[in-house]
């Protein structure tokens, strides 16, 4: 799959990438040392996006998603929780 987007939490922990249909969050310090630990995976096919391509942080937690395609486009939006 090819990475449409990504970004980094606004406390520099987290990493998302995003696909058309996955986003992949990364521990920023395990990423910047080069390992190779599987990422946290969430499946995004459920949202039925037509294109799904942008992914960015916000405050509280929050994960904004963003797509274009035929219908005009659309806009998620997920509530992440994450320990350490």
């Amino acid at each position: 799959a090819r990475v449409t987007d990504a970004d980094a939490s606004p406390d520099g922990n987290w990493v998302v990438l995003r696909t058309n249909d996955e986003l992949f969050f990364y521990r920023t310090r395990e990423l910047l040392a080069g390992a190779r630990d599987e990422p946290q995976r969430f499946n995004l096919r459920a949202l039925r996006e037509p294109q799904g391509e942008g992914v960015a942080f916000g405050a509280d937690g929050m994960v904004y998603l963003a797509g274009e395609g035929n219908r005009g486009g659309t806009l998620a939006s997920l509530r992440c929780i994450t320990s350490g």
